[in-house]
């Protein structure tokens, strides 16, 4: 179902309290972050949420993130990611108020936790040099697939050419990684051991290439306000958002004007 206007300010409440959380959590542990994608765009745009977006995206080093994987949640609270709840068929975390059901469309066949969270992708090494990238490049697509495959909505593509290529992309994927939870561990332990370089990757960003960076565009942040509350976003922002958004300021049309994400149930 497509949330509407008064469940959306509800929703955008319980991610603020989420969020809250999570800055919390890291103040007390001294771990590094920052606002990511829509997010990022929506506290240089608009100082808060992007309208008619519905989430909140966070990014931290894969260190900081280790380190909030292993951390004790505060109670009303989860965080899902692949230590904590290994069949959540995502390479990112999700910190979730337990008190609430928000089952994405996507995952509502997935026996886990579903409720209102905001997501924390870890940012990794990625490889300087040609054949090292093209090598990262062709394991990140074959880990793409197999994930989706794992979906609800897996098989819901068009236009029919193009369904036809992802199915036979999770195909492969599926009879080259059989075991998606296994795959899904060996990756991220890959990505842990990634060499040192001048480019990050989000894991587990929408936005493919786009979500490559150079390092020292994350190195330093400032302080900006995010719906009244204070929060980290990379000195740099004007590079990242270029990249994935190109003329960022200017708003989209009208009819591109939609949230992307939908809840089979939305209960607070």
């Amino acid at each position: 179902m497509e949330l509407n206007e008064e469940q959306l300010k509800k929703l955008k409440e319980l991610e603020l309290g989420c969020l809250r959380t999570f800055i919390s959590l890291c103040e007390e542990n001294d771990l590094r972050w920052c606002l990511a994608g829509g997010s990022l765009l929506g506290a240089v745009r608009h100082q808060g949420f992007i309208p008619w977006d519905d989430d909140i995206d966070l990014i931290m080093p894969r260190r900081d993130y280790d380190v909030l994987c292993r951390l004790k949640m505060p109670e009303h609270y989860f965080l899902q990611c692949l230590k904590t709840e290994p069949e959540c068929g995502i390479l990112f975390a999700k910190l979730m108020n337990t008190d609430t059901v928000y089952v994405e469309s996507s995952r509502r066949h997935m026996d886990i936790h579903h409720g209102v969270s905001v997501d924390i992708f870890p940012v990794d090494y990625y490889p300087d040099h040609f054949l090292p990238d093209m090598i990262s490049r062709g394991i990140q697509r074959l880990m793409h697939y197999r994930l989706r495959s794992l979906y609800a909505d897996a098989h819901m593509i068009r236009p029919f050419f193009r369904k036809i290529c992802i199915e036979l992309c999770m195909a492969v994927s599926k009879l080259i990684l059989p075991d998606a939870q296994h795959a899904m561990t060996w990756y991220e332990q890959k990505l842990r051991h990634t060499k040192k370089s001048s480019k990050v990757i989000i894991t587990g960003g929408a936005y493919g290439r786009k979500d490559i960076y150079e390092i020292s565009w994350l190195g330093y942040c400032r302080k900006v306000l995010f719906e009244g509350i204070p929060v980290n976003i990379p000195v740099h922002y004007d590079e990242i958002l270029r990249r994935t958004y190109g003329d960022y300021m200017k708003l989209p049309p009208a009819e591109e004007r939609k949230g992307h994400h939908f809840a089979e149930v939305f209960r607070a």
